[in-house]
């Protein structure tokens, strides 16, 4: 009776658990489209699971992009998607319902609706072949990846406006500069104008180094005089603690000339550093398409290749880092908002969010001309970048410069696929508005071209504050010009360095415009190694790009521990740990015990530093901080301002000093350190969304890798200053090298993989190879 029970109960379940296990595991194969297409399509998978799509034209191609990438990453996708859109609670439940509530106040499904109005036809064309080849992948798989059976969920049709809003959310993850104005508005009250000491904006203060466009090298029409933005120190208290999101995403690329390349032809490299996913944003494939062929990387969601070559010419991309966000604090009385002398009337829009299990919610949001109040979206502001409150006495606006202009970026990157001359290059500046991106090119002709993409604010008054919005002075008097926006063409040093750094020097005449939360560090390393070389008389290959990216000196603890050590006055007890940081050869490797003591110690002298001032939450803050982080190391140098006053604690008699708290966090760092290595501290965190935050789930979709580096070390490796745990939750999510003058030299990689099947062979295949190893290299078809 039992064994009957057995095989009529147990046995069957265990073969459909074998069965469903074995189909998740299956990774997908070549196929031929004839389907939605003009011709027949082909999809080849190679050994690495990447897909080669053979078709006759872009739009045919673009179909089969679509049904690849749900094949492999339809999870993803619709993840993605919903978070764009605002549209997650319909399939995670009330635990998503802020991040949605934030997603539609700031009114994202909105701008992407009204750049779907005004693309190409051809443009339009592709997006929808794209969505129908999503939707058709979906259909082809035998079972939609376990995230859904989990969630008891289903896949619903993708839409050209979810690609299109995806655009306006990465453009918002990129920025991240406003928490940093309200966390600055706060301690300018404790701390007055010394607040720039440690938490800068001023150009005199960062003292940058390194420019992508040195002065000598800026074209003639772009320089004048700048004028510097006044000013404002609003004293209105903003009673509520914010906590920045981890403000590192970030990226590296360069370009070198054929002048100083083995092959004669540019190398280009490009690394981005976003947040590290299971799997992560981009999506790797090759496209054939007569006279056209290309290969490289796009973000999930997207048809077009955003990082990678074609038969003509190279396209790579990182953060500009302008500054596009302000927030105003805005005085409303009975449905009206003062703006000048007059009381204005609110606008109101709608949004109805649809939720799993319960009844769909209206919510009413308002605006002011500067853009939405965000009185209605505090946690949904939280998960994407400060902790934004619901105070109605301190209604604030975000003022967002995609609000004001039509997102063009998919006509931007349909046609730099059949771009082949600098000059046709140049002339699709006109389509990129939104999403300020710095964009590096090579063509097969040998020119290299830096272009800082989309268009920022003119301003009068700096907004690195919280701004009034009843002043009429501080409203934006609009954009520079997309002819105006920094560039150079085959600069006379022969290599252009983007990492996230100043674009220009100040003889820019929108310099102040352009921002100032650039970050240094990465950059005049790169530059550093390639003059190097150049002045040795060494030519570059393709393979010395991977043993570049891979650099983990950190110039500014070459520059910073000299100075702290002056400082130090420690017991004996502490005197193999002082040899320890003196013999330091400042590289933050995973067998480094110095840069474990360093790395630690520099985070404790911040969280001291602020200590006892403000806040819990406002201490978080203030060391997630970029703008201290990279200021951090020059604090304590003869040359900088004095910071004694900021070092002493107010809530003691004794005067407390610099050399104390630097002495102090010391010590903290070696006890927390315990003399291990910074590889045994420090990890690669990649984070499954959402089930990263279920720890039973968590166990089974994230992973992590041990790794070193820091966000200023060319490879560049972030963790959360205001926690306990040194995982890295950015990093270089793909990395991608192509030598224009030899097709057998070009190399890919991403952080993971290739899929988001937890179950596949591809998922987090290239960990090691990626951070520590050799790139995988492909042969580009001419």
């Amino acid at each position: 009776m039992f064994n009957n029970l057995c095989y009529l109960i147990i046995l069957p379940i265990i073969l459909s658990i074998i069965v469903f296990f074995g189909i998740q595991s299956k990774a997908p194969s070549s196929v031929i489209l004839t389907t939605f297409v003009s011709s027949s399509v082909e999809i080849k998978r190679d050994s690495d699971g990447i897909p080669h799509i053979y078709a006759e034209n872009l739009i045919d191609a673009s179909y089969a992009v679509g049904y690849a990438m749900a094949q492999n990453r339809l999870w993803q996708i619709d993840i993605i998607r919903r978070t764009s859109t605002g549209r997650l609670s319909e399939i995670l439940g009330e635990s998503s319902l802020e991040m949605d509530i934030f997603i539609r106040n700031i009114k994202i499904p909105q701008m992407a609706q009204r750049d779907i109005n005004d693309l190409s036809p051809e443009a339009l064309k592709s997006l929808t072949a794209f969505a129908a080849g999503i939707n058709d992948g979906a259909k082809s798989l035998w079972l939609l990846p376990i995230e859904y059976y989990i969630t008891r969920s289903t896949f619903d049709e993708f839409r050209v406006i979810d690609s299109q809003a995806s655009h306006h959310f990465l453009a918002l993850s990129l920025g991240m500069t406003w928490g940093n104005d309200v966390l600055r508005h706060q301690l300018y009250q404790i701390f007055g104008e010394e607040l720039e000491y440690i938490l800068p904006t001023s150009y005199k203060y960062s003292n940058p180094k390194s420019f992508i466009i040195s002065k000598d090298e800026l074209p003639e029409e772009l320089r004048g005089n700048y004028t510097n933005l006044e000013k404002e120190y609003l004293t209105e208290n903003i009673d509520f603690d914010i906590e920045l999101h981890q403000q590192s995403a970030g990226s590296n690329s360069w370009a070198i000339s054929g002048k100083y390349t083995k092959s004669g032809k540019p190398i280009i490299v490009n690394d981005p550093h976003l947040a590290t996913t299971a799997p992560g944003i981009h999506y790797f494939f090759h496209l054939y398409l007569p006279g056209n062929n290309l290969s490289g990387f796009t973000t999930v969601g997207f048809p077009f290749i955003m990082a990678g070559r074609s038969s003509y010419a190279v396209w790579i991309g990182t953060s500009l880092k302008s500054d596009d966000i302000d927030i105003f604090m805005e005085k409303i009385h009975d449905g009206k908002y003062l703006y000048g002398d007059e009381y204005l009337n609110l606008k109101e829009f709608e949004e109805v969010i649809y939720i799993k299990g319960q009844q769909p919610r209206k919510y009413i949001f308002k605006e002011t001309l500067h853009g939405p109040i965000l009185e209605n979206s505090i946690i949904g502001a939280k998960k994407m970048s400060p902790f934004l409150p619901n105070v109605e006495e301190k209604n604030l606006s975000f003022c967002f410069t995609n609000h004001y202009l039509t997102d063009h970026i998919t006509d931007y990157f349909y046609n730099i696929q059949s771009a082949k001359t600098v000059e046709e290059l140049r002339s699709l500046i006109h389509y990129f508005d939104v999403g300020r991106i710095s964009m590096t090119f090579s063509t097969i002709s040998g020119d290299i071209y830096y272009q800082a993409t989309g268009r920022v604010p003119i301003r009068e008054v700096d907004g690195s504050l919280v701004l009034a919005g009843w002043e009429i002075k501080n409203t934006w008097k609009g954009f520079v010009t997309h002819e105006e926006m920094p560039y150079v063409i085959n600069p006379k040093k022969g290599f252009i360095v983007t990492a996230n750094n100043y674009p220009t020097d100040s003889n820019y005449k929108h310099f102040y415009n352009i921002g100032n939360y650039f970050s240094q560090g990465r950059a005049e390393r790169i530059e550093e190694l390639i003059q190097e070389k150049i002045n040795k008389g060494e030519k570059f290959t393709a393979v010395d790009q991977i043993k570049l990216q891979q650099d983990e000196l950190d110039i500014f603890a070459r520059e910073g521990v000299p100075n702290l050590i002056k400082l130090l006055n420690v017991s004996k007890d502490y005197n193999q740990q002082v040899k320890t940081i003196k013999e330091w050869d400042f590289v933050m490797s995973r067998n480094s015990k110095a840069g474990a003591i360093y790395v630690v110690w520099l985070r404790q002298i911040a969280r001291n530093l602020i200590k006892n001032k403000v806040s819990e939450d406002r201490q978080h803050a203030f060391v997630k901080s970029l703008l201290m982080q990279l200021n951090l190391y020059k604090m304590f140098t003869e040359e900088y301002p004095s910071i004694e006053k900021i070092c002493d604690n107010p809530e003691t008699e004794k005067n407390e000093t610099c050399q104390e708290i630097v002495s102090k966090s010391f010590i903290e760092a070696c006890e927390i350190t315990e003399g291990k290595a910074w590889g045994e501290l420090h990890a690669q965190w990649l984070r499954h969304i959402p089930f990263t935050a279920i720890p039973f789930l968590s166990k089974f979709f994230d992973r992590t890798h041990y790794v070193g580096g820091m966000y200023s070390t060319i490879h560049s490796t972030h963790f959360d200053w205001a926690s306990e745990s040194f995982l890295s939750a950015y990093g270089p999510e793909m990395k991608f090298i192509a030598d224009l003058g030899n097709n057998e030299e070009n190399y890919w990689s991403l952080n993971g993989g290739e899929s988001g099947n937890v179950f596949s062979s591809f998922y987090c295949n290239l960990l090691e190879s990626h951070h520590y190893g050799n790139l995988t290299k492909f042969t580009f078809a001419g």
